[in-house]
């Protein structure tokens, strides 16, 4: 979109009028949708009479449009953007939405419904494709959207005709098919829904033709294991005459809300996701070596056929024949340090090892290539060799200091909260500033996504609060846009294969993680079993693991593959191969370190097999 106010992240939906895109404000970075509106299918009279619905309806449960856009490519609504994606998305994940949360996004809906009825607009196409969602600590706020067959109610009986009827036969009333509706045509609808979140199906299925018959002739079948209020809530939804349903949106929504009261008080699940037990599956894991350990290792890495491991003040180094890891090391080398080491990461150009003092100084050091051939030969070749003459690239007198170093090591971000709060982007190897610092607050991680772009994230935003700021920066220095979750997140990992993917936990349910991405924006939540300490990714998803040694394995949408536990409890891990992980225990003064195999564990999808 040349000369438009905004900058498109990329495409989110596509629906049978247009194509959904999510973008950003070049000047405010605020994201919005935008909605593109085929010309042909969707011709000006109908493009702005979904402009009329949309501006004359101002609530927040539904989908507001903000004004039109026009560019070279096209003409565009200007909306809210939801980035919890769809009821649909939520529907078809792992996670069962539990009773609770589902009522509570009907009652969105409805809410929803009854300010729109009172404006005389029918929405026509209800359906969970359009059920917007955006994220709420307390977990999803549901938005109505695409108002692009909605109709205006006749003021003389409150019913309406059409030319042929529009909308989705799964959920369409029995009068609609013969092109007639009014406000108990989303009635309906929202009782099929209502339907299909407890029962996890549809009442009718099959062909469009199939479907018009039952809506028009079958009878409504719920199991009497449905609590009785909402058997009751349903089948007035779905009779078959419209003038036998709900009245209205608040008889309907008074209803739901009464069996939402009882179900409180009969203690239902209120989590946001349930998943079905898991079969363990330790009886598959094979023991590649284990070793016996006299200290704990604090930090572990694996870059290839070489090995680091981080003990107190030191940094070994284990250099094997193959990145298999087999055998005894071809060569071994220690580097010992000031300070303890608080942080190693691996980069093309070597191991990166940040100390800390116990007088509050943070340095910076290089292990490459060229300094463990110096180390191992100033040792005369001795096999485990040490040395404490390597100089720290950066080092500054702080109480926090947190970095990020892009996926390259091609620079490396820096914040600390003195001398003063601000973020600093240096050139590696040689640390030179690659543009002004930034004066910022002093963030509680640093992400480097890309060799051009890094994320401060913000969480909580202030103590007591509840939500997390998310600021995208350049290796220049310059702040470009923020986007705030209202949820608290923590141990949030970036992706290695994905550069603007996050997953994440959060910080008031530590047993739900959120899989963020950020091109375009999208949120969803993922229900995990456990608590994970570590959160390791490879190419096919996430390793989790808590301080038990309980693993939970799932692929890259967040869906179980596989699960096992270890009977120790582990201190540090790092991954190497496609299925293969070095895991360090210690417990009562004692620990080992193990490489273990777990591929005969992962169960993937039979038509990801097929890929």
């Amino acid at each position: 979109m040349q000369r438009s106010k905004y900058r498109i992240l990329g495409q989110i939906g596509q629906g049978q009028f247009g194509r959904v895109f999510c973008a950003v404000h070049r000047e405010t970075g605020e994201i919005v949708a935008l909605k593109d509106l085929d010309k042909d299918r969707f011709p000006t009279r109908l493009f702005l009479g979904e402009f009329a619905h949309l501006t004359s309806l101002k609530h927040p449960n539904i989908v507001s449009c903000q004004g039109l856009e026009y560019g070279k490519t096209g003409r565009y609504l200007v909306m809210d953007y939801c980035e919890g994606g769809t009821l649909r998305d939520v529907m078809e994940s792992e996670g069962k939405l539990s009773l609770v949360h589902g009522l509570k996004i009907i009652t969105d809906v409805l809410l929803a419904l009854e300010h729109a009825h009172s404006r005389d607009i029918v929405h026509c196409d209800l359906k969970p494709e359009n059920i917007l969602l955006k994220i709420d600590r307390s977990g999803w706020i549901a938005c109505i959207s695409d108002f692009g067959i909605a109709r205006l109610k006749l003021e003389a009986g409150g019913k309406g005709t059409g030319r042929g009827y529009t909308g989705s036969p799964a959920y369409m009333a029995p009068e609609r098919f013969y092109a007639q509706y009014s406000p108990a045509s989303d009635f309906y609808a929202v009782g099929v829904m209502l339907y299909e979140l407890i029962l996890g199906k549809r009442p009718f299925s099959g062909m469009p033709g199939e479907l018009q018959s039952a809506h028009l002739n079958q009878p409504i079948e719920i199991p009497k294991s449905v609590p009785f209020l909402l058997r009751s809530t349903i089948l007035t939804a779905l009779q078959k005459l419209p003038q036998r349903r709900f009245s209205c949106a608040s008889e309907m929504l008074k209803s739901v809300r009464l069996a939402a009261e009882v179900l409180a008080a009969e203690k239902y699940p209120t989590g946001f996701l349930s998943l079905a037990p898991l079969e363990v599956s330790s009886n598959d894991l094979k023991i590649l070596f284990q070793e016996p350990l006299s200290e704990p290792i604090t930090h572990l890495a694996v870059d290839s056929q070489q090995v680091y491991l981080a003990i107190g003040n030191r940094v070994l180094g284990r250099i094997y024949a193959s990145n298999e890891l087999t055998g005894n090391p071809v060569q071994q080398w220690q580097v010992k340090f000031d300070a303890p080491v608080v942080d190693l990461n691996v980069r093309p150009q070597g191991g990166f090892v940040t100390t800390k003092s116990h007088q509050e100084t943070y340095a910076i050091y290089c292990l490459s290539k060229s300094a463990i051939d110096l180390i191992y030969c100033l040792s005369g070749g001795a096999n485990d060799s040490e040395t404490s003459e390597l100089v720290p690239l950066f080092s500054r007198n702080a109480k926090t200091l947190v970095s990020a170093i892009e996926p390259q090591g091609h620079w490396i971000a820096i914040a600390s909260d003195t001398p003063s709060k601000s973020l600093q982007i240096f050139k590696l190897p040689d640390f030179q500033s690659l543009g002004t610092s930034i004066d910022s607050p002093l963030p509680s991680q640093l992400i480097a996504l890309d060799r051009h772009h890094g994320l401060a994230i913000f969480s909580p935003l202030e103590e007591g609060s509840d939500g997390t700021v998310f600021r995208l920066f350049n290796r220049r220095g310059r702040l470009i846009n923020a986007f705030l979750l209202p949820i608290t997140l923590h141990r949030i990992t970036p992706s290695a294969i994905e550069p603007y993917r996050l997953f994440a936990i959060e910080k008031s349910d530590p047993i739900m993680g959120v899989l963020i991405n950020l091109k375009p924006l999208k949120v969803t939540r993922i229900a995990l079993e456990i608590v994970p300490e570590f959160i390791l990714e490879r190419e096919w998803g996430y390793i989790l693991v808590d301080r038990s040694g309980q693993f939970r394995l799932l692929d890259r949408e967040g869906n179980r593959i596989g699960r096992f536990e270890v009977p120790f409890p582990p201190t540090t891990m790092a991954a190497f191969g496609e299925f293969k992980l070095l895991v360090a225990t210690w417990s009562e003064r004692k620990g080992m370190l193990f490489a273990i195999d777990f591929q005969k564990i992962v169960n993937f999808k039979k038509d990801d097999e097929g890929d």
